[in-house]
């Protein structure tokens, strides 16, 4: 168990034990963690020091709800030294950016974290960079699918 003032790594979701577990393991071996996570903790136990159960505002999507999180992790660091955040779930990274922005923990910035998360401003900043990209398009409906299909290939 830690005490108020050793400073812990939040973790934005811990994902399913069979397939995450090693994370988890690997993670605690090097700094006490404080999992934010959308259920009661449970495998996660020998893991980590604490954890705070933060709703999802979809959960047939699995969409995170960042204000929650984001409000979570402060409430976390108002008790707590915190040292850091990171997620291993692709659908947490935006939350987790915000986390680290809000905290101002080093980390990756909102914006880089929307250009990893969204495809399409991955390919315009990669092509603005000048690295070959196969050819793509954006399509919002089924008219502008038919028509990159056509123009894509």
């Amino acid at each position: 168990m830690t005490d108020r003032y050793e400073a812990v790594v939040l973790v934005v979701g811990s994902g399913g034990r069979r397939y995450r577990e090693y994370l988890l393991a690997g993670a605690a071996e090097h700094h006490p963690l404080w999992l934010l996570d959308a259920a009661k903790l449970t495998w996660q136990h020998p893991y980590v020091v604490g954890g705070t159960v933060v709703p999802l505002i979809d959960t047939a999507r699995l969409i995170p709800d960042r204000e929650r999180l984001v409000a979570a992790a402060v409430e976390v660091a108002g008790n707590r030294r915190v040292a850091g955040v990171f997620s291993y779930d692709e659908t947490l990274v935006i939350a987790t950016a915000q986390i680290a922005e809000t905290l101002r923990l080093p980390g990756l910035s909102l914006d880089g974290a929307d250009r990893c998360r969204n495809k399409h401003r991955c390919r315009q900043t990669l092509t603005a960079a000048g690295l070959p990209q196969p050819r793509y398009a954006l399509a919002e409906t089924l008219g502008q699918a038919r028509a990159a299909a056509a123009s894509v290939g």
